[in-house]
């Protein structure tokens, strides 16, 4: 991947992508999660998740498999700071990361297309060896879901200075 823009320059292109949305929907969203996404993407919402410092290379995020909007979102989140994201998908709920991620590769211009080359999404199960790999791998870790999960990635193999954010 060459050198990719500044994070305010990718929270800028993601905003772009809004006139897009205005005019299509994947049939994942419903109208009101697609005017909540379309909102977000404004850049004023995005500037308080643009940093000075620098961003981690590596995220690997977990989501649970009541996720909703908060796969997105946090999808959004990370490309302002990460290289590389990896999203382990919930193995059994519907999936709104890919149709949203497929949208965004089909209409964002190429500054927001190459950030995503960086993405990655799959449906993994906890115990899923990927997974595992993973999460060795982040620069940070963040997962969502029960307590008895957020446990169960915490106590994989990662790196010491791979902080882990759970909630």
């Amino acid at each position: 991947m060459s050198e990719r823009g500044a994070p305010a320059e990718i929270a800028a292109a993601w905003s772009d992508l809004r006139a897009a949305m205005i005019r299509d929907r994947p049939v994942a969203f419903s109208r009101d999660e697609w005017a909540y996404l379309i909102e977000f993407l404004a850049v004023d919402s995005l500037a308080p998740f643009i940093g000075s410092g620098r961003g981690r290379e590596r995220v690997a995020l977990v989501l649970p498999n009541n996720v909703s909007l908060l796969g997105p979102l946090l999808v959004v989140v990370a490309t302002l700071g990460a290289r590389s994201i990896r999203v382990k998908l919930g193995s059994r709920s519907d999936d709104v990361v890919s149709p949203f991620l497929d949208f965004a590769r089909t209409h964002a211009g190429p500054a927001l297309v190459e950030v995503l080359g960086g993405v990655e999404g799959q449906r993994l199960d906890r115990d899923d060896p990927r997974l595992a790999a993973w999460l060795a791998d982040a620069d940070v870790r963040v997962a969502f879901g029960s307590d008895a999960a957020i446990a169960a990635v915490a106590a994989l193999p990662h790196r010491a200075d791979s902080p882990f954010l759970g909630s």
